[in-house]
């Protein structure tokens, strides 16, 4: 079993006691949500208005969950690869 949070990841061998394809649904709409927050936050980070007139806090926070979001989409794709 794999879990994800933040950029932690943590790993069960759960071999002939889970379900993959339930695993593999649960991991494919983690992904789906990731890359819309990515889509999300990109979009807003290419709005110059945005970057002009937010405050450079919420500038950068948006900056840091892009970050985050970027790699729980790489770690999921990965968790997907290996099933």
């Amino acid at each position: 079993m794999v879990g994800v949070t933040g950029t932690v990841q943590v790993l069960i061998p759960l071999a002939g006691v889970i379900d993959i394809e339930a695993l593999r649904a649960k991991l494919e709409k983690d992904l789906a949500k990731a890359e819309k927050e990515v889509q999300s936050f990109q979009g807003r980070l290419q709005n110059q208005k945005f970057v002009d007139q937010a405050p450079p806090e919420v500038v950068q926070g948006a900056r840091d969950t892009l970050a985050e979001a970027q790699k729980q989409t790489e770690i999921l794709r990965d968790r997907l690869a290996r099933l």
